[in-house]
């Protein structure tokens, strides 16, 4: 904003090391109690009017208005307050909070009109440029991407990031970004006790931003993006934001696919117990094709899983689902062709048992 012809002769008196801040709002002081109308992000411009008679209420200002995440102050001095304390400008030094003395020959009304100006141009920049990463990254679901896909796109944009997948139990879905930085943060970042959103210190170095993955009101994990030098592009919060949409559209696809799998699992598993079987080479079809072996003779077991009190049924269902997964798994090494199902409140197993040779 300084650059701007009418802040070009404005000088930066405190507060050096907060240049760096966003002004995304501007405000003009006009009454002493100015903090009930103020907003994160506002660069404040006063002629000092409003504390003409209290000049030593501006070093509390200073502390009061960081507290509230503004941006930065800018006075214009000579005609009501003839110099700021040093005090004031210790504080806001301490602070990083800029404090800048407005040429006297430049109207408040150039001012606002070019730094409102510059802040509709730049936020209009951000919304094309949200738009473009919005079509590439739904280019790549639309191309058949999953989640693995799409983790890798938003590293792709995101260039030095290594960006995570972590599912709500904490299991790593996905992750992708710069080979020699991917395995040593994983452990990291799985450990950190993740926000819904905002940043996360890394154990090692470095910092991560961190989104959550969500669809409607169900919480399918976070997307994170890290980066040991703590160094985020200005716009990973936007790429993660649409990455995190996309997954979590991919995973919602996923788990209606798994959801109809499951369905025609029970309907086929229900036709074997119950004897229905009319057409037996299209059972066998079926069969094969989810990996069942049925051409031997059969265990049935049936495994109830207690609830946990006041559980809702969607979490009681992720838990009887969470539970034949891992029966599944603990299987597969030991029993090939295991049929696993969730019935009801029920996890029921049709066990091959291959007959001993005569």
């Amino acid at each position: 904003m300084l650059g701007l012809s009418s802040l070009r002769t404005a000088r930066l008196v405190a507060g050096a090391s907060g240049l760096h801040r966003m002004v995304r709002r501007l405000n003009v002081m006009e009454v002493p109690d100015v903090l009930p109308w103020v907003k994160a992000d506002e660069l404040i411009l006063t002629t000092g009017y409003p504390l003409r008679q209290l000049p030593s209420s501006l070093i509390g200002l200073v502390g009061d208005l960081d507290d509230r995440g503004l941006a930065a102050f800018a006075i214009k001095l000579a005609r009501y307050i003839d110099e700021l304390p040093a005090d004031m400008l210790a504080e806001a030094d301490r602070r990083g909070f800029p404090v800048i003395l407005l040429p006297e020959d430049v109207g408040f009304d150039d001012i606002l009109n070019q730094v409102l100006t510059e802040i509709l141009s730049k936020q209009a920049a951000a919304l094309a440029h949200s738009d473009e990463v919005h079509r590439t990254i739904m280019a790549t679901v639309l191309a058949g991407g999953g989640l693995d896909e799409v983790t890798a796109k938003a590293a792709t944009l995101l260039s030095q990031a290594v960006v995570v997948a972590i599912g709500t139990e904490g299991a790593i879905l996905a992750s992708a970004g710069p080979e020699g930085e991917r395995m040593s943060g994983m452990a990291e970042l799985v450990k950190t006790e993740l926000p819904a959103r905002g940043v996360v210190n890394l154990a090692g170095g470095g910092t991560a931003i961190v989104v959550p993955i969500t669809a409607g009101d169900f919480d399918h994990g976070w997307l994170l993006a890290a980066r040991r030098d703590g160094m985020h592009a200005t716009d990973t919060l936007t790429i993660l934001e649409r990455a995190a949409a996309a997954a979590a559209l991919t995973i919602t696809q996923k788990l209606a696919v798994t959801a109809v799998e499951a369905r025609y699992q029970s309907d086929l598993f229900r036709d074997l117990v119950e004897g229905r079987l009319d057409d037996v080479e299209r059972v066998l079809d079926q069969a094969r094709w989810f990996g069942w072996k049925l051409q031997a003779s059969l265990v049935l077991t049936v495994t109830t899983v207690q609830p946990v009190p006041n559980q809702s049924p969607r979490s009681r269902r992720d838990d009887l689902e969470r539970f034949a997964a891992a029966w599944r798994l603990a299987l597969e090494g030991h029993i090939a062709g295991a049929a696993v199902v969730v019935v009801s409140d029920q996890v029921l197993t049709l066990l091959p048992v291959d007959q001993p040779e005569a």
